[in-house]
């Protein structure tokens, strides 16, 4: 259970502290916040905002999530149908499996929130006008949480089925289907 709550409470307490964490810096000086401040692998990004990518990226990111809760269950269901598990034990199975993703999420939101508040880089759009800056949530752009949120589900995901004994066509499927929402949850980002 602390595995569970304690990163959780974490998370959801720096989260609460970014407004007295996080300084605007770019609105204050609005010189540091220049084009030519970014690393020039990542000055494609600024002023690339396009329509509805945003978007995009909470419905992959949300999809990760989902599939990493669902498939477990389904994985012990069937199971379950097929006589190799009691209902009992897919039940049990999935409990497990359900507390395991919460853990999971739970680190990896503390680790994602702590980065950003030790780092405060400011949003690609913020370098295109600084004065966008106000707000601490234009500062938490290292390192995404929508993407590591996707990896995370994905690498959840994997690691259950090789935990579970799950053959290599569905480990490559799960993968490659994880793999994509990732890349595509960090492309929309962008």
């Amino acid at each position: 259970i602390l595995l569970t709550i304690v990163p959780g409470l974490i998370w959801l307490g720096a989260v609460y502290a970014r407004e007295s964490v996080i300084t605007p810096h770019c609105v204050q000086a609005p010189q540091t916040c220049t084009a030519q401040s970014v690393p020039v692998m990542d000055r494609p990004a600024i002023g690339l905002n396009v329509p509805g990518a945003d978007e995009l990226s909470f419905q992959t990111q949300n999809l990760s999530g989902i599939l990493a809760i669902a498939t477990p269950p389904l994985l012990h269901a069937s199971l379950a149908v097929a006589g190799r598990l009691s209902p009992m034990a897919a039940l049990a199975a999935a409990g497990t499996d359900l507390v395991l993703f919460a853990q999971t999420a739970f680190w990896n939101g503390m680790i994602n929130e702590g980065a950003r508040l030790v780092v405060q880089r400011p949003r690609p759009f913020v370098y295109a006008n600084p004065q966008q800056g106000y707000g601490s949530s234009n500062y938490t752009s290292f390192y995404s949480g929508h993407t590591s949120f996707a990896a995370t589900s994905t690498l959840f995901i994997l690691l259950t089925f090789i935990g579970r004994g799950v053959p290599l066509w569905g480990l490559g499927l799960a993968g490659a289907v994880g793999y994509g929402l990732t890349s595509l949850t960090g492309t929309y980002r962008i």
